[in-house]
Parts: C-alpha cells; structure tokens; sequence
C-alpha cells in the first residue's frame, strides 16, 4: 500500500510539473531541427519521470524499513517494474502531445526508446543486477570458509566479478539490438590491430541505437574468450576513418593492457586495504586508548568508537579515491598505447574525442534542464570520482609522453607524486635507524611485560609476610599488569581481600582512586570500611568512576555508594551513563542478597 501511495506521489509530482512547463515543451518541440532534437528532449522526459517515480518508492522502501535477502537486485527489479508501467503511462501522454501540437511521434520514440533502454540497461544495471544476483545465489559461501573468512573474501570477490563479465556479455549479445561488422571498409581498419594484438578471435558488433560509443567487454582466460567489441553506428556518420580508428585503437589499449583485470585486482586490493585499516585502526586507536587512559579506557570506549569509526570512513573514501584514480590512469595509458604503439595520430584521437565527449546535437531545452551549476568543491569532487580526465588533461598527456619519448604506461600526479617522494625517502640510511628503533620498542615491551606478569604471579601466590618484605613490589605497586598497559599491582593485593596487606600497600604509595576502584568491585565489608575511612580523599569525578564500576560488578557496593552526598552532585547525563551501566549488566549481575552470600 506504502509503496502505491509514493509511486502516485511521483506520478501526481511529475504530471504537475509537465503541466507547468507544458508551453516550455510545446516550444521545444515545434523549434526542434529535426526528429532526432524531438525524440531527445522526450528522452529527457520519459528518463526524469521514470526516476523521480523510482525514488518514491525507494522512498516507501526506507519508510516500511524492508531489507530483502538480494535489497539491491530488488530495488532493480523495482526499477523495472516501474520503467514498464511507466512506459504505458507514456503512450497516453504522447496521445495528448498529439492532440496538443499537432506532432505524431509515439511511433518514432516508442521504436527509438525501446533500442535506447535495452543499451542503458545492458551498460549500467546489468552488471550491478548480475553482480548482485550471482553474489546472492552463493551469499552462504563466506560463512563456509569461518575463520578464513579474510582470505575467502577476496577469493569470492573475483569469482563473482568473472561470473558477472561472463553473464554481462551474453546478456548483452540479446539485449543490445546489435548485428556483426561485415562492411570492409571498417574491417580493414580494425582488423589488422587485432592481429597484431593477438585479438583475432575478438567478435566485432555495430549497436543499432543512437550510442555514440564505443567499448569492449568479456574476460580472455586461458582457453575460454569470449570478448566483444561493440561499436554504436553513429560513429560511422560523425567520424571521419581516421578518427574511427583512433577510438577503436583507445579501446583495444584497454584489451592490449588487460585494464579489465587490473580493475577487478584494483576492487580486491581495495577490499584487503580497508580490511587491513580497519583492524590498524581498532589495535592503534585502543592501544593508544588504554596508554592515555589505563584503568579508565571502559569510560572513555564510546569516543574511541567514534575516532575508530571516523578513521575508517575516512580510509573507504581516501580507497574509492584511489580506485577512481587507477580508473583514470587507465584512461591515459589507453591513450597513450593507441597513439605510441598502434600508431594513430594525437589529432585524430583528440578530435575523434572532441566529437564524442562534445556532442553539438543537444537540444537547447535539454541543455538548460541537465546544466548543473558548478563551484569549486563540486568540481573537485566531480573529478576526484570521475572515471574519465577531462579531454584537454588526456590531451596534454599523451603530447607529453609522445613528445619526450615517455612510456606508454608513464604516469604521475598529486597522489603519485606523493608516493613518490615517499619511496625516494625510504632509502637505507632513513629506513634503517626506524627499524632499529622499532625493534628496540618490541623488545623493551616484551622485557616490560614478562616482568610485569611474573610480579604479578608472584602478589597471587605468595604469604602476605613475603611480599611486604619485597622492595621490588613496593616500588613497582602502580605499575600496570601486561607492562605498558592494564590494571597496577594494586589489583592482585585487592584480589587477595587481606585488608592489612591493602592499607600497607596505601601508606607506601598506592594510587587511592585506583585501590578504592578495584574494591568497589570486590566484597563490600572491606570496601565499605576502606571508603569510610579515605572516601573523603578522592574527588567528584573519582567517585563517579568508582560508583560506575560497582554498578557493573557489585551491586550492594553500588548501594552503598549511592547513600554517599556525593551522588547529589552529579549532573543528569552522569547519572544517565550511570543508569545505562546498571540495565546493561542486570542480566549477569546477581541479586545483592545472593552476592553477599555467595562472599
């Protein structure tokens, strides 16, 4: 019911709106140059209505919060579904433009839209449905590998990946309206790159819709290959021979350089480095947390969580940042191999470019409603994710490279610079001293926590009469258990519940909060006889620690402690932390009746 009343919302949404802009289309269409302007800007409208439907109920999906087993080959399936229904509902609008500007064109579009859908759906939702569904079919496949699951994951990212290539393309072959190059004229131009590539097997395709485009697609594996070059028609009306042959030199330099392989590695490699980031960042962030906080790292664990949670976002973003960036060098080195190697000219391949990056057949009313108004953060954003440099920078480099001489695959920018200038300072003399130093700070941990651990044993399981006589604990009595991190000595005479032993400890230097804070965690009669005697030593926000650890651990501690004036003093959002404590551990906290007895 949700998802009929957003769909209608759009619907409703999109019929104002046309009816608003109704003497803007009708102009349009009657100044058009041409059928081919008139089924543009229809284009445009039957796309926006078919989206701005599709996000209502999207939109119903987040309200009825919905998750499906496969949520993004659904939310496909849904955009089909809409697409269809959409296009009926087209028919009775291009029956009013009739009647309205006297314009037959249901015929025309209904042929030209249909061949238009099923080369935008084969380009950019199959992939994503066959990925999902193929993901989908074997989604128990990583619980099967446990705790292997780290290396699992990148394995079944590259089967899927090779699955989805495989499907893509014999999906594509019945779905895109496509027939095979036989005409000489363009075989002879494309032919003998192919030889020289080793690409003879290649199938060659025209597209038989209005894509200016060209691409290749499919895996060559061993003995399986099942590439195709597909070619949209109209490159053969706005490109001259010459600069036909430029674009499909670019696109065999991706074949030539197995750019497809690299992308599928690149998406793997940028999996590892997130996975890799996120466990750095969890050991360095609580490692770091426990030096600065010790004993009170619990109640400092939800900013901890948030600078954990910051640093991975921030690395996923700097990784697709990076994976946009090994996109466009292929792009570059595509360039730069079709005018090096294959021996196009720079001209051609600029001018070829030019047209199909440039295209002057756009309609004005089509331009107005597209134009996105630009600054300086969207710019820089819309090229640090773009797929593509922008032609003049595509330009400029493979002038570079064939004017010095460069390789093809040459290539620097600000990141690389960067790393760059990383590795030039990574020589011998600078390395050396860093792993020197590292391996000097492991051994003095490791020194640190042997000892720690061994005077640890030692307070567990000696007479009372020996360890005072130990100068070695004394000294060493705030020293934390695991060396650089954890709770002091202090802890294991607490855990002895020797109250002599406790109060010659205090006198000889052990941390008072700390004490009282591993005791309100241990049986209330020596407890509450050491917080009746130094209670008043410790500060408000020492007592706060304490009442929070007794509301985890001891509950007739806590009670006691909540008797205390000092609870008055808190304010609201201490006593809210507090209050979640208490809920949080009810379940594994005994009653107080039973603790007590159980002491």
């Amino acid at each position: 019911m949700v998802y009929t009343i957003f769909y209608f919302v759009g619907l409703l949404y999109n019929v104002l709106k046309f009816s608003r802009e109704r003497e803007e289309i009708k102009t349009a269409l009657l100044t058009a140059k041409n059928i081919d302007e008139q089924l543009s800007i229809l284009k445009h409208q039957f796309y926006v209505f078919v989206f701005e439907c599709f996000f209502g109920v999207v939109a119903a999906m987040m309200v009825e919060d919905k998750h499906e087993d496969a949520v993004i080959a659904f939310i496909l399936f849904v955009f089909l579904g809409i697409t269809f229904f959409s296009y009926g509902f087209f028919q009775f609008y291009l029956s009013y433009l009739k009647k309205w500007t006297g314009l037959d064109l249901k015929s025309a579009f209904n042929d030209f839209i249909v061949k238009d859908f099923r080369v935008v759906f084969s380009l950019l939702l199959l992939p994503i449905l066959s990925y999902s569904l193929i993901s989908w079919a074997f989604s128990n496949g990583l619980k099967e590998w446990g705790n292997w699951w780290i290396i699992g994951a990148p394995i079944e990212i590259i089967f899927y990946s090779v699955m989805t290539i495989i499907f893509t393309v014999v999906a594509m072959l019945k779905l895109i309206p496509n027939r095979e190059i036989t005409e000489p004229e363009y075989l002879v131009l494309i032919q003998p790159h192919l030889k020289k590539l080793g690409l003879e097997k290649m199938r060659l395709r025209w597209i038989e819709a209005n894509l200016k485009n060209a691409f290749v697609v499919g895996l060559n594996l061993w003995k399986f290959n099942n590439q195709t070059m597909f070619i949209g028609k109209p490159l053969r009306d706005i490109l001259s021979k010459e600069e036909f042959e430029a674009v499909v030199c670019h696109e065999l330099a991706h074949i030539a350089n197995n750019h497809i392989h690299k992308r599928v590695l690149a998406l793997v490699k940028g999996f590892a480095l997130v996975i890799v980031s996120l466990i750095l960042l969890i050991v360095g962030v609580f490692l770091c947390g426990a030096l600065i906080y010790n004993e009170d790292l619990e109640h400092h664990a939800s900013f901890l969580i948030f600078i954990t949670m910051a640093g991975f976002v921030s690395v996923f973003i700097l990784n697709q940042i990076l994976i946009f960036e090994e996109v466009r060098r292929h792009e570059y080195e595509a360039d730069a191999y079709a005018v090096i190697e294959l021996g196009t000219s720079v001209e051609s391949l600029e001018s070829s470019l030019r047209k199909l990056t440039e295209p002057k057949d756009i309609p004005e009313y089509v331009k107005q409603k597209t134009q996105v108004k630009s600054n300086r953060l969207t710019d820089y954003l819309k090229k640090l994710f773009s797929t593509h440099p922008s032609l003049d920078e595509r330009m400029v480099m493979v002038k570079k490279k064939s004017s010095e001489h460069l390789s093809f695959d040459w290539y620097e920018n600000h990141i690389s610079r960067i790393f760059n200038q990383i590795r030039r300072m990574t020589t011998w003399k600078t390395v050396t001293p860093v792993v020197i130093f590292t391996f000097m700070m492991m051994g003095w941990v490791g020194f640190r926590f042997q000892e720690s651990t061994a005077l640890w044993t030692y307070i567990s399981t000696k007479d009372s009469s020996e360890i005072m006589n130990n100068k070695t604990v004394e000294d060493k009595i705030n020293s934390p258990r695991w060396g650089i991190v954890g709770p002091s000595m202090m802890a294991a005479i607490v855990k002895r519940k020797d109250a002599d032993l406790i109060e010659y400890y205090i006198e000889k230097g052990a941390k008072l909060d700390s004490t009282l804070s591993y005791l309100a965690a241990s049986d209330p009669d020596i407890f509450k006889n050491f917080f009746v005697k130094h209670g008043h030593e410790i500060s408000q926000e020492q007592y706060y620690r304490m009442l929070n650890r007794a509301a985890q651990y001891n509950t007739e501690n806590y009670r006691f402690l909540v008797l205390d004036t000092r609870f008055g003093q808190l304010d609201s959002e201490d006593r809210q932390t507090i209050n979640k404590s208490l809920m949080y551990h009810k379940k594994q906290r005994a009653p107080a009746s039973v603790e007590s007895k159980n002491k």
